[in-house]
């Protein structure tokens, strides 16, 4: 299942074009005037910047996290899914404290939230300026057509995946198919080859035995048979890692469902007696 809680650009197959969002930031600082643009994304884990002002391409796998607790302006926007348009933070009250003000000498900021389709936020598209500013309405009727092409691929992307998911779901197991395998393998191929990690992919099919069996036999076979490096380590997936799943989910539904029956059951004949 697609999840907007997790970093959009590791593994996206290139289905959102970041030239694109560049060409849009630049054109936005440009058109503001300001020294500096961003497109930010926003999840529980932090926060993370897709693209900057003149990066000439994201390097958004080797940015750096800023932790969710952490004072800025982008979380506000993120919070209060609102825009927000500070002018001159280091003479109110309210924000001239604030890390970016007093140790980035930021004095402007205007950002406004990005959203999936479903409406979760995505992040925010923002500029930041070192002097006072003056924005006026058409600025921000500006700003949020731009930012409505950047959420225009956040749809592609979402329904892109949706229609992924039901093509690769088998209807009657809910457990992907051949298609889906081969997918999701070469997709984890190349983000491999990305972050310069060696990987190999083996797909097996069995016949006359069930999976678990199998994976048991094979596990114990490469246990005795191979000798990894270092840091390298072999991981089952597939049919059997859902079997397994479903194996220790039922580890507790069953005995819960005994424990509502017997109680049920109890309460039953303790009223007829």
């Amino acid at each position: 299942m697609f999840e907007t809680d997790k970093w959009a650009f590791t593994g996206l197959d290139g289905q959102i074009s970041l030239d694109k969002w560049q060409k849009i930031i630049d054109l936005i600082a440009e058109l503001f005037s300001a020294p500096s643009g961003y497109i930010v994304q926003a999840t529980s884990i932090g926060y993370r910047v897709v693209i900057r002002k003149n990066e000439g391409g994201s390097t958004f796998e080797t940015n750096p996290t800023i932790p969710p607790e952490s004072d800025m302006f982008c979380r506000h926007v993120v919070e209060s899914d609102n825009l927000l348009y500070v002018n001159d933070a280091a003479s109110t009250e309210m924000w001239s404290a604030m890390p970016e003000v007093v140790e980035n000498g930021v004095n402007s900021y205007l950002g406004l939230p990005i959203h999936w389709p479903q409406g979760d936020v995505f992040g925010t598209l923002c500029l930041k300026d070192n002097k006072e500013t003056n924005y006026t309405n058409e600025y921000f009727e500006l700003i949020n057509q731009l930012r409505d092409l950047i959420e225009d691929d956040l749809a592609l992307v979402y329904n892109f995946e949706k229609m992924r998911e039901i093509a690769m779901l088998d209807p009657l197991t809910n457990i992907y198919n051949r298609r889906a395998l081969s997918l999701l393998a070469q997709q984890k191929l190349n983000l491999s080859h990305r972050l310069g990690f060696d990987v190999c992919c083996l797909f097996i099919d069995i016949n006359d035995i069930d999976v678990s069996h199998y994976v048991k036999n094979g596990q114990a076979l490469l246990a005795q048979k191979l000798d990894l490096p270092a840091g390298y380590s072999v991981t089952w997936a597939g049919q059997y890692e859902y079997i397994e799943r479903a194996k220790d989910k039922l580890k507790y539904v069953v005995p819960l469902t005994l424990a509502i029956i017997i109680l049920l059951l109890y309460l039953n004949f303790k009223r007829l007696a």
